[in-house]
C-alpha cells in the first residue's frame, strides 16, 4: 500500500487512452467499485470542484482523459471493466480527522452511514471511500476479504482516497491492491522507502511498484498528493508481464516458451503498449524442467501509452514465482541491468542478461519502435550478443599530471557485454604504443617528461575489444618537493538542507570550490552516487536514487577533489541533508 512519497520521473507527454475491445479469449472480469464519498466531522467544507473531479476520476464520466476506467480497459486488453463504478454520497463519516481509524475501519464505517436497502452492496466488487480531506489513502488489503455491513458480511475489496488521491499513478496502484495484486519487487534487496521489505517498490516499469516507478504527467489528473509541486508525474506507468499473466490479461495464445537446454531461439516481442502489433507479448522461460511454475518472463516495453514515463525502449526480465502468486504473496522480481547507466532494468539492443545459473542467456537483437517490437534470443550462454566489451578509465581524470619517476595508479571499469569483469590479462594499458601492463588496476611509473596519450583496452571471450584514452602530462621532479595543495568547499555549505516535493525525482545543487594555486583539475563526487562533476563551479540537476528515503531526511556527503599539476590531491568534504514529505 503506498506511501505519498513519490519516486517518479515526470515528462509531459500527450498520449491516446485507447479503451481496448475485449481482445482474446480471457475470462471477462466485471470490477465495479462503490465509490462513497464520506464527510469527516470536523471538515465542514466540500472542496470545489471536488465533486466532479470525482465523477471524471472514478467513472465513465471522464473517459477518454486517461482516468480509472481508461487504465484498467487498457492495461487489461478489455479484459476487465470498471465501467460499472459508481459514485454515492456525501454521507457522514462517524470519524473525524483525529479519530480516523484505520482503513479497514474507516471503509466499514462509510459504508455503514449509508442508510440501510439503499445500496445492494453485493453487486459491487470492492468499495473505496473518499474523504474531504487529507487522512492517507491506501489499500486494506489485496483483492477481498469479507466486511460486515448493516448485519451482513459481504466479500469486498477495500480501498482509501482522499483529497490527494485523485491521480492516476496512486489511484490504479491502490485499486491494482484491490484486483489482487500485491507489491512487484526486484531482485537486489535495495529499500526503496524507509519500513518497506528488501526490493519492495524496486520494479520501476510497473505500477505495484508506485513508490518508485517511471511516470509522467496527465495534465486531467495531475498530482495532487501531499508537498506536490506543479509538473509533478501523475501517471503511469503499464503493468509487468508477470501482473498481466497472474490476473489473466494475457493469455498463453499471446505467450512463447522457451526450455533450458534447447537450441538458441529468435522471438518477435509485441510491446506491451501495442498488443495489437505482430509478435508475441511475452517468453516465459522455464529454467529447471523439474519445478514447473517458476519462470523467467521476457518482455518489451515501449516509451508510448501508459509507459510514456520510462526513460527508455527497452525489454525487461523478471523472475516469475507463478505458482507462489497470490494476495499479499510476492510473485515477481526484476533482473536490474547494472550496465545501463539507468540502472532501471532495461535491456538494449546488443545487451544480453545471464541467469543466475549461468545456464541461458538473453540477447536483444533489435529494438524497432516503427513496428512496436522487438527481437531477443534465448539460448545456452555463448557470445552471440552483438555488443563488445565496455570499458571506462576511472583514474587519473583527464589532463592530470604526475611526476617523472614516480609511482602512479592507473585504474578502470571493463566488462563484456553482460556486465561481468574482464580478467585483468585482458585489459591492457599503453602510455602511447607503448605498453605500461594489465589489469583494471595497475601502479606504474613513466620516466620521460611529456605529453601522453593513455589508453586502456579490453578484449572479451569473443575476441571483440574496446578501448578509453586520456590524456596524461609527466613532468620534471622538482628541486625542492611541491608544496601541498588545498581545496575548500564554497557551496554547499555544511549542514545545508534541501527540500523535495513529494514527486520530485531530481535536485538541483550548485557545486563550488577554490583550490590553492597550481590546482588544475576538479572532481566531484557524493556518498549517494548522483553528483558527478569535474568543474570547480557547475550547477547541476542530479537524478536521485530509488533508495532516497521518500518520508523524512536522506544524508549526503559531497566530496571535492583537487589535483595540481603535479599529480598532488587534496580533499575536501559537506554534509548536507535531502528532506522529503510523505504520508504513509
Amino acid at each position: 500500500m503506498l506511501a505519498l512519497g513519490a519516486c517518479a520521473s515526470s515528462t509531459g507527454t500527450t498520449v491516446a487512452w485507447k479503451n481496448y475491445p475485449h481482445l482474446w479469449k480471457a475470462p471477462f472480469q466485471n470490477r465495479p467499485f462503490l465509490f462513497i464519498k464520506c464527510q469527516l466531522s470536523d471538515v465542514p467544507t466540500i472542496p470545489a470542484g471536488f465533486d466532479t473531479a470525482i465523477n471524471n476520476f472514478t467513472t465513465i464520466a471522464g473517459l477518454g482523459t486517461g482516468n480509472l476506467v481508461d487504465y484498467y480497459s487498457d492495461i487489461s486488453y478489455g479484459a476487465v471493466s470498471l465501467y460499472g463504478d459508481r459514485v454515492v454520497g456525501w454521507v457522514p463519516a462517524p470519524f473525524s480527522t483525529t479519530t480516523y481509524p484505520g482503513r479497514r475501519a474507516g471503509v466499514t464505517a462509510c459504508a455503514n452511514a449509508i442508510p440501510e436497502g439503499q445500496v445492494d452492496f453485493s453487486s459491487f466488487y470492492g468499495l473505496v471511500i473518499i474523504t474531504n480531506a487529507l487522512i492517507g489513502g491506501g489499500a486494506c488489503y489485496d483483492g477481498q476479504q469479507n466486511l460486515s455491513i448493516h448485519g451482513q458480511s459481504y466479500p469486498l475489496a477495500c480501498v482509501v482516497f482522499d483529497t490527494g488521491s485523485l491521480w492516476t499513478w496512486f489511484g490504479a496502484h491502490e485499486i491494482g491492491h484491490g484486483l489482487g495484486m500485491p507489491h512487484s519487487f526486484d531482485t537486489t534487496g535495495d529499500i526503496c522507502q524507509g519500513g518497506s521489505l528488501p526490493g519492495e517498490y524496486e520494479d520501476p516499469w510497473d505500477m505495484m511498484s508506485s513508490m518508485c516507478t517511471r511516470a509522467f504527467l496527465n495534465p486531467n489528473f495531475p498530482n495532487t498528493g501531499p508537498d506536490s509541486n506543479p509538473g509533478d508525474a501523475s501517471a503511469g506507468p503499464g503493468m509487468n508481464l508477470p501482473n498481466l499473466i497472474h490476473m489473466g490479461w494475457v493469455t498463453s495464445t499471446r505467450l512463447a516458451s522457451y526450455t533450458a537446454f534447447q537450441a538458441p531461439h529468435t522471438f518477435k516481442l509485441a510491446a506491451l503498449s501495442h498488443p495489437t502489433a505482430r509478435g508475441n507479448l511475452g517468453v516465459l522461460i522455464l529454467p529447471n524442467p523439474k519445478t514447473p511454475g517458476y519462470y523467467y518472463t521476457v518482455e518489451y516495453r515501449q516509451r508510448d501509452g501508459w509507459d510514456a514515463g520510462i526513460p527508455n525502449n527497452g525489454v525487461m526480465i523478471n523472475y516469475f514465482k507463478a505458482k507462489d502468486a497470490g494476495p499479499n504473496t510476492p510473485y515477481s522480481f526484476l533482473f536490474r541491468n547494472k550496465s545501463n547507466p539507468d540502472e532501471d532494468g532495461d535491456w538494449l539492443t546488443g545487451e544480453g542478461w545471464l541467469d543466475p545459473t549461468h545456464t541461458i542467456q538473453v540477447c536483444v537483437t533489435s529494438i524497432d519502435p516503427v513496428s512496436d517490437t522487438a527481437t531477443v534470443q534465448i539460448g545456452v550462454p555463448t557470445p552471440f550478443c552483438a555488443s563488445g566489451p565496455r570499458v571506462k578509465i576511472l583514474s587519473p581524470a583527464d589532463g592530470s599530471s604526475v611526476t617523472a619517476g614516480q609511482s602512479f595508479t592507473l585504474s578502470a571499469s571493463a566488462t563484456n557485454n553482460l556486465g561481468q569483469p574482464l580478467p585483468d590479462q585482458k585489459v591492457i594499458w599503453r602510455a602511447d604504443s607503448k605498453l605500461l601492463g594489465s589489469g583494471k588496476s595497475l601502479t606504474t611509473h613513466i620516466d620521460t617528461p611529456g605529453g601522453y596519450k593513455i589508453t586502456v583496452t579490453g578484449t572479451d571471450s569473443s575476441g571483440a575489444s574496446a578501448s578509453d584514452s586520456i590524456t596524461l602530462q609527466v613532468v620534471a621532479q622538482s628541486a625542492t618537493p611541491p608544496a601541498k595543495p588545498t581545496v575548500q568547499i564554497i557551496s554547499p555549505t555544511p549542514g545545508q538542507s534541501y527540500s523535495l516535493g513529494s514527486g520530485d525525482t531530481s535536485l538541483t545543487i550548485a557545486l563550488s570550490a577554490q583550490g590553492s594555486s597550481g590546482v588544475v583539475s576538479y572532481n566531484w563526487s557524493d556518498s549517494l552516487g548522483v553528483i558527478s562533476s569535474k568543474q570547480a563551479n557547475e550547477t547541476l540537476v542530479v537524478n536521485l536514487p530509488f533508495s532516497i528515503t521518500p518520508c523524512g531526511a536522506t544524508n549526503d556527503t559531497i566530496v571535492v577533489k583537487a589535483t595540481d599539476n603535479h599529480g598532488q590531491t587534496a580533499t575536501a568534504s559537506v554534509k548536507i541533508t535531502i528532506n522529503r514529505y510523505c504520508i504513509n
